[in-house]
């Protein structure tokens, strides 16, 4: 899984926001910390779910159960508003 590159992260006032270059994209999604981390990884190169999964779990304290439905809800989120290539 990999980001497009039209899309990028923004931060603003500890709330991150996905934004396009393409101004045709008018949907607004907000993530929180572990999405946005996600977001970011896979924004650099092009990630396996197991990937992504022990990079939550490296970076929080969550159980995997937990971990498994951030990144989930993560992805479901990416193919919906198709921002992976």
């Amino acid at each position: 899984m990999k980001i497009k590159e039209k899309f990028d992260l923004s931060s603003e006032n500890g709330q991150y926001t996905v934004v396009s270059s393409d101004k045709s994209f008018n949907t607004y999604i907000v993530l929180g910390t572990i999405a946005a981390l996600l977001f970011r990884k896979a924004k650099e190169k092009d990630c396996s779910k197991e990937e992504l999964l022990t990079l939550i779990l490296k970076k929080s304290d969550i159980s995997t159960v937990l971990a498994l439905s951030e990144l989930n809800s993560f992805i479901k989120t990416m193919k919906e508003n198709d921002i992976f290539e």
